[in-house]
Parts: structure tokens; sequence; C-alpha cells
């Protein structure tokens, strides 16, 4: 399911990575002061800040990386209680160009607010 969201928003929302659930990312700490980070689940930061960058059509830079699956232990990630998570900022990737940070605020309140069931301000 992973890989499906990571191909899909790569090909027809050209987020620049082809994996935007990966949390093996930097950013510039200006654009994560200026776009904040309003997730609280954890793994859901990484395509938050890939979405809000495409959203206002900043580069995403992919360097690569390999990934060596769990061999022991068990997974700690509770798919059904984060996928409503992730979907959120799936679906905010695809939205509208966001130009001006007071515009892109207002945009992630509205849009933000009104998946998540609360007021906007």
């Amino acid at each position: 399911m992973s890989r499906l969201a990571g191909r899909s928003l790569y090909l027809f929302a050209r987020v620049g990575t082809h994996d935007a659930t990966n949390s093996f990312k930097a950013y510039a700490l200006d654009f994560v002061r200026e776009v904040g980070i309003e997730s609280d689940a954890g793994f859901e930061v990484g395509i938050e800040l890939v979405a809000k960058a495409r959203r206002r059509r900043l580069p995403v830079a992919e360097l690569p990386t390999i990934w060596l699956e769990r061999t022991h232990g068990a997974s700690s990630f509770r798919i059904l209680k984060w996928v409503p998570k992730y979907l959120r900022w799936y679906r905010y990737a695809f939205g509208p160009p966001i130009q001006k940070l007071q515009q892109a605020r207002v945009a992630d309140q509205a849009v933000l607010g009104a998946t998540e069931g609360t007021p906007t301000a």
C-alpha cells in the first residue's frame, strides 16, 4: 500500500520523490517553520511535509537509499490507525498550488479542518 501511494504521488501529483511516506528526509528549517507540522501520529510527518512542499511548488530532491526489511521482532506500525492520517495528506498533495504564506495557512486549515471535522480559524 505504501509503495502504491508513493508511486501514484510521484507520477500524478509530481511530488519529486518515489516514496513520500519514507521518513528518511531532510528539510530546510525555514520551510518547516513556515508550514509547521500538524502531524501527531509519527510517520505521517513524512507525507505531510512532502504534500506541503508540492502545494507550494517547492522542490523535493531524492537521494538513493536502500531499505532492509526487519528480520527480527514485530512491527509496531498500526496500519488501520494510520491509514486515515496518511490519506488526509495524500489527498492534500493533489490540491491547487499555494503561493503566499497567509494563503497557505488559510488553505491548510480549510482543507484539514474539513477532513477532521474540526472548525477552522
